[in-house]
């Protein structure tokens, strides 16, 4: 096996251990603190976060991708690069307090005005971090990401819930995340060896801007398509209603970070080291999209059928609202997830300009359908608008990534066909067995035993389904399972 192989593997499984185990912690903190404040406080934040969540990505410009794009890299560009993001966060920041009285006039909550203003302190301390989060990707050095990561979240998260508990409000979050983010700045840079000197050279920054604007473009597009959601809803339903729809689109996309967001960030650098070998990027991209639908799909089909059951124990029954939107949106975190990988071929292939350009077809058709479900059918009808708008979108896409990658539309949609099938298989066996014992008693132990023996038969039909059909995405899981008692096979994903 290839060097480069070896430190991907390495990479994914780190990655995915940083995931899984941080996503873990997240939720048993997200569940504590659901219980101690209101939807309204989780709104006020929500609302605070949609422009500063813009402006992080303004702050780095696209600069930390080309970073990792680059092959060779020098001392003076990357510290040019670092204080370029520092002056951006602070310009930034102070840009961002003095237009939080137009903020709070926008969502008609007064209180966002010194919320913001707090937030944008934060949001500059931020930026300290960007270079060297980039440095330990560039190496596929995911490993460190766990411990600094797990650290960060577990410290943040019980400063969070101790002030929740004593009756800050929102602010227990706003505290939350200001103790995250200095964790974080700490530890990254004791991570790394490299340290910013003083450097700052605009001639350095324009081949980077070459490749990193249309990334930005890109970026931005799509920030404010995955935030125009949370923008209408605040600004038309109000604080509660945005907080009950972020808790439910934070609790879908749980799963999703965890797999595809997981095998997203490393694979743009993976692809970057062989960005001039079209078939294996290829061969890599749809055995990893099978290997994501294989895992992904029958995991938001059980999160959609027994969503009422996974509010309840997640965040209480002071959230219930949340289930029709919730399974809606179970539909999305599927779609969502099979579409992240496409960002990392055309960031690795260099072709960030036609990113941006198919962003903004593919993104206004999904600002369309965001409003229109919205307005035809409020909170629930924003999530099927959400989902019909974003099939649309990924279709286009995925043209597009083929076309770079020199094979058809067909050949990558049909790479996750039989995933497709053995998850529609799982998704009516759980519906069939949940409704057929719908007279017992919520409490009663036996549905409880009745329930867990229908996930086990749709699982196990699942898996003979993905097994008859011969998917890729088993397959790889198979061989990374078995792979070190049986030497003479190798990982597929490799």
């Amino acid at each position: 096996m290839s060097e480069h192989n070896i430190k991907t593997k390495a990479g994914i499984k780190w990655s995915l251990i940083d995931q899984v185990v941080r996503q873990i912690v997240v939720l048993v903190i997200s569940g504590i603190l659901s219980r101690l404040l209101t939807p309204s406080e989780y709104g006020l934040l929500g609302m605070a976060t949609v422009v500063i969540g813009f402006l992080q990505v303004m702050k780095d410009a696209g600069l930390g991708a080309s970073i990792i794009q680059r092959r060779e890299i020098t001392d003076a560009e990357v510290s040019t690069i670092f204080w370029f993001n520092v002056m951006a966060g602070f310009a930034l920041a102070i840009v961002l307090a003095l237009v939080s009285p137009l903020l709070a006039v926008f969502f008609g909550e007064s209180k966002l005005v010194v919320l913001t203003a707090v937030l944008a302190l934060n949001f500059a301390l931020s930026s300290f971090g960007i270079v060297p989060d980039i440095l330990i990707r560039k190496t596929l050095d995911f490993k460190s990401f766990f411990f600094r990561n797990l650290g960060a979240v577990l410290v943040g998260g019980v400063v969070g819930i101790a002030l929740a508990f004593k009756g800050a409000g929102v602010w227990a979050l706003v505290a939350q995340s200001f103790v995250t983010t200095l964790i974080n700045i700490f530890i990254g840079f004791r991570m790394i060896t490299w340290r910013p000197s003083l450097v700052f050279r605009i001639s350095l920054l324009k081949s980077h801007l070459k490749f990193a604007l249309p990334l930005l473009g890109d970026s931005s597009i799509n920030y404010w398509v995955r935030n125009i959601d949370n923008l209408l809803v605040g600004r038309m339903l109000g604080s509660t209603a945005l907080g009950l729809y972020t808790r439910a689109y934070t609790l879908m996309l749980l799963p999703v970070r965890q797999i595809s967001g997981t095998l997203s960030r490393v694979m743009f650098p993976s692809f970057s080291l062989i960005q001039e070998d079209e078939q294996k990027i290829r061969d890599q991209y749809q055995k990893l999209v099978a290997l994501i639908a294989a895992i992904c799909f029958p995991l938001m089909a059980f999160l959609g059928v027994y969503a009422q059951e996974v509010i309840l124990v997640v965040y209480g029954k002071g959230w219930l609202d949340v289930v029709p939107i919730f399974r809606v949106l179970c539909l999305l975190g599927a779609l969502q997830s099979i579409g992240t990988l496409s960002g990392a071929v055309f960031s690795a292939k260099g072709k960030t300009l036609l990113m941006m350009k198919v962003g903004l077809v593919a993104k206004a058709v999904m600002i369309a359908g965001i409003v229109i479900g919205l307005v035809k059918g409020g909170l629930v009808g924003m999530a099927w608008g959400y989902l019909f708008s974003s099939m649309a979108s990924f279709v286009m896409e995925t043209f597009f990534v083929a076309r770079v990658l020199g094979a058809s539309l067909w050949s990558f949609l049909g790479c996750f066909k039989k995933e497709t099938l053995g998850a529609l298989i799982f998704l009516f066996t759980l519906i069939g067995g949940k409704y057929f014992w719908t007279g017992d008693s919520a409490l009663s132990l036996i549905l409880v035993l009745k329930q867990l023996a229908v996930c086990v038969v749709a699982f196990l039909l699942y898996v003979l389904a993905l097994s008859w059909c011969r998917s890729s995405g088993l397959s790889i899981i198979r061989n990374n399972i078995y792979g070190r008692r049986k030497k003479h096979s190798s990982p597929d994903a490799g």
